[in-house]
């Protein structure tokens, strides 16, 4: 597989070539699409998948050109699944973010704030609130 342009590779097959996106670029797509993507527990399944084949440098590039709290979830939900390794540049790009709000995991279980769960953690690293820790499929 050769490297392209910003997460897009291109990769050989029995028919020709094709673009796909690279793992690190599906990590942050997924997190930027949650609700396409099937949930957090799912997003969360893959990534214990995908983490030990995670190029840290190629995240963390990738990254800078990502919303703020797409990289927030993406540190936090791999930190959690044990893959620090790889968020190690992640969080020294956001560490020079100029501001650091907090974000939700789930945005979208925490629209109204009556109904919301009350957080389980919050996660001073990545400036997380955590109202449900995703689970995996084994």
């Amino acid at each position: 597989m050769e490297s392209c342009h910003m997460g897009i590779e291109d990769h050989k097959t029995d028919t020709g070539r094709m673009k796909i996106s690279s793992i690190e670029l599906t990590v942050l797509d997924l997190l930027r699409y949650p609700h396409a993507a099937g949930g957090l527990n799912h997003i969360a399944t893959v990534l214990s998948d995908l983490g030990d084949k995670i190029e840290p440098g190629k995240l963390a590039e990738l990254a800078a050109k990502f919303e703020r709290p797409v990289v927030q979830r993406a540190g936090w939900l791999l930190d959690r699944l044990g893959y620090q390794q790889c968020t190690e540049d992640l969080h020294v790009g956001f560490m020079q973010e100029a501001q650091r709000p907090w974000t939700e995991l789930e945005p979208a279980v925490a629209k109204n704030p009556h109904l919301a769960p009350l957080p389980v953690e919050k996660n001073k690293k990545w400036n997380v609130i955590v109202r449900h820790v995703p689970e995996i499929d084994e």
